[in-house]
């Protein structure tokens, strides 16, 4: 009767709630996308030495991409996506390392925190950890030399 053909409705309301959140996800993955793909290649093609706002600005993008990616689960369409964000965020650390470094060695302690921040923003405190460590210790190879 009438109660079975509510819950029916519900059914259907629930499915179709979960493709419109899919689609918009979607969306949203392909904008983050085109952005962070478009900064990237910007800065290798002129050579840049980013500012670190710049580098969180893609960072931001690039996690944005990944709980996209999340919530559009295992689809086949969007594996390649996903190789995408990890090639991506594998140069942004790239370009952000060096620099960590340097405010490190510095001992700028707002650079360092803005690439804490960074690190974080990407899920990789512990890469971040390990440039502390490496920052600590070069003066005392130095020394030891």
């Amino acid at each position: 009767g009438a109660v079975e053909a509510i819950r029916e409705l519900d059914e259907r309301h629930g499915r179709v709630q979960a493709a419109l959140e899919m689609v918009q996800e979607s969306e949203a993955l392909e904008t983050a996308s085109k952005a962070l793909t478009r900064d990237c290649e910007l800065l290798v093609a002129k050579g840049a030495d980013p500012r670190v706002e710049e580098l969180l600005v893609m960072a931001r993008n690039l996690r944005d991409m990944r709980k996209s990616l999340h919530v559009l689960g295992e689809l086949p369409q969007f594996t390649a996506r996903s190789e995408k964000v990890a090639d991506l965020q594998e140069r942004l650390e790239a370009a952000a390392q060096p620099r960590a470094r340097r405010h490190l060695a510095e001992r700028n302690a707002a650079g360092a925190r803005a690439y804490a921040e960074l690190y974080a923003t990407l899920g990789r405190e512990a890469e971040f950890y390990a440039v502390v460590q490496e920052a600590a210790a070069a003066p005392l190879l130095t020394q030891w030399r």
